[in-house]
């Protein structure tokens, strides 16, 4: 398990045998997401702030090390990494776009504009789109992934952050600080009927069979 330690700017493994902690792995500041290749190879870092911030720190799983920081945008969030292990996405908060890094050259592409304040990201079981959240602009962005370029904003409820895909690849789930969760047609991009929750819902998780969404409702210490 790889945790991040965003005080620290480190990235701290743990044996799932003997549940100790490795020694930290330097990464760049405030680091914020991780994700890891599917092939378990490397693990890709967002460093959102600090002098070595607007970077990302690729790590190599098997020594444990740091390789050279990937320079993106401002303010890196999210990131995804496509199921073909070739290409991982990375959402500039601040500067409101998704950059692309070719996994075997760790070389970043030309940044795709998004919305508003973007924040999580989440890519279809079939790597063709990536949804990704605009917190500022109340909207999903669906990005078709083997030509790089953003679709049409989604309207969604208002300060959209979690985003999740359901096994089957129908259909997106998208929280809001509206108190609802609206799933999205992945064939279309069409928002469906907003599912009323409690409160804030800050993460959505589902089961592997698709059948239920679980909701984090932030300020009411409830799913």
């Amino acid at each position: 398990v790889y945790v991040v330690d965003y005080l620290s700017g480190s990235v701290i493994p743990i044996s799932t045998t003997t549940n100790k902690a490795a020694p930290a792995i330097p990464v760049g500041g405030n680091p914020f997401a991780i994700a890891i290749t599917p092939d378990g190879k490397t693990a890709y870092v967002t460093n959102n702030g600090g002098a070595s911030g607007d970077t990302v720190t690729p790590i190599n799983i098997a020594t444990k090390t740091a390789e050279p920081a990937v320079t993106v945008g401002t303010g890196p969030w999210g990131v995804a990494i496509t199921p073909d292990g070739k290409t991982a996405y990375i959402v500039n908060n601040v500067s409101g776009t998704v950059t692309p890094i070719s996994t075997a050259t760790n070389i970043p592409g030309s940044p795709i504009a998004v919305g508003r304040q973007p924040e999580n990201i989440v890519i279809t079981p079939d790597g063709k789109t990536a949804y990704v959240t605009n917190s500022d602009a109340d909207t999903v962005t669906a990005i078709n992934v083997a030509a790089n370029i953003a679709g049409a904003a989604i309207k969604v409820g208002d300060v959209p952050y979690a985003v999740v895909i359901a096994p089957d690849g129908k259909t997106a789930y998208a929280s809001s600080a509206a108190d609802t969760v609206t799933p999205i047609s992945v064939a279309s991009n069409t928002p469906g009927t907003p599912v009323p929750v409690p409160r804030d819902p800050i993460v959505l998780a589902i089961t592997p069979d698709g059948k239920t969404v679980y909701a984090v409702n932030s300020n009411v210490s409830t799913v």
